[in-house]
């Protein structure tokens, strides 16, 4: 119901975006992607996938502690800039995720 909590300072900020971050970083896309990474893997393999998400992991909580310093550095238009740049790439992500699943199951479309 994005009501204050007394046990957690919002800052006056809506509590209701706080937790996103929390699907973003362990939601059910990295979760799937864990799973489908160590289906019938060797020690070896495991080892690789687990160090590549440990340095994903510690890479992740620099940026959000460093968040604060970050949006000081960038100012607004600087913070524009890059949500639109992020903006650009998930799209292009997603357009490629569309075509190539579409040329999958029409592949009479790529002719």
């Amino acid at each position: 119901m994005a009501k204050p909590s007394a046990i957690f300072n919002t800052g006056g900020r809506n509590p209701a975006v706080i937790p996103l971050a929390i699907p973003k970083t362990a939601g059910p896309g990295a979760i799937a992607t864990v799973i489908a990474l160590n289906q019938g893997q060797t020690s070896q393999a495991m080892l690789a996938n687990t160090s590549a998400i440990a340095v994903v992991t510690v890479l992740a909580m620099v940026f959000m502690l460093g968040s604060g310093r970050i949006e000081k550095l960038l100012g607004e238009s600087g913070l524009n800039i890059v949500s639109r740049i992020f903006g650009l790439l998930l799209l292009a992500i997603a357009i490629t995720s569309i075509m190539s699943s579409l040329l999958t199951y029409f592949p009479g479309l790529g002719a």
